[in-house]
């Protein structure tokens, strides 16, 4: 079994109890193929949202939807099984399943865990900690190396030689 990550779009027109039941029939798409959910999160930040641009759904355009989010364990062979039957499903507007790599998991939960602490060569970190964890390993930073086409040179137009 490999675990997974769906996030799900359901139409905006459904009650609490109709998206409710959505989720639960979505969760039985998943348990039938032979897997485990382990975490629906369709409180903050997902819920109710508005959508970045207009989708066409049963002949009707939608701005906001209910965005819930699903992790659980599956057999690969499974997810084509669950995604036909996400198609079929009137109630699903949108859906993305991706599968979690591991390794990145266990990269991401370092960094996380070393972002208290300030980098060695006291450069802020970038975003996913790459930039200041590559120059402290050696290797250059992608802005070492390069010349500057400012660095050293006037701004301002040079005159041109004679011929």
């Amino acid at each position: 079994m490999r675990p997974y990550e769906m996030l799900t779009v359901f139409s905006p027109h459904l009650s609490d109890e109709d998206l409710t039941a959505t989720i639960d029939q979505v969760t039985g798409y998943v348990t039938n193929g032979g897997g485990a959910v382990t975490q629906a999160i369709k409180d903050s930040p997902w819920g109710r949202r508005r959508l970045a641009y207009t989708i066409r759904h049963l002949g009707q355009d939608l701005r906001d939807g209910f965005y819930v989010l699903f992790y659980f364990d599956a057999e690969p062979k499974a997810i084509g099984d669950m995604e036909r039957l996400l198609h079929l499903n009137e109630r699903v507007v949108r859906h993305m399943v991706l599968k979690i790599d591991e390794k990145a998991v266990a990269r991401q939960a370092a960094v996380e865990a070393k972002r208290g602490q300030a980098p060695r060569d006291g450069r802020p970190e970038s975003r996913d900690g790459r930039e200041a964890r590559e120059s402290r390993e050696g290797r250059p930073d992608s802005r070492e190396g390069r010349p500057d086409s400012r660095e050293g040179r006037d701004s301002r137009p040079q005159p041109r030689e004679p011929r």
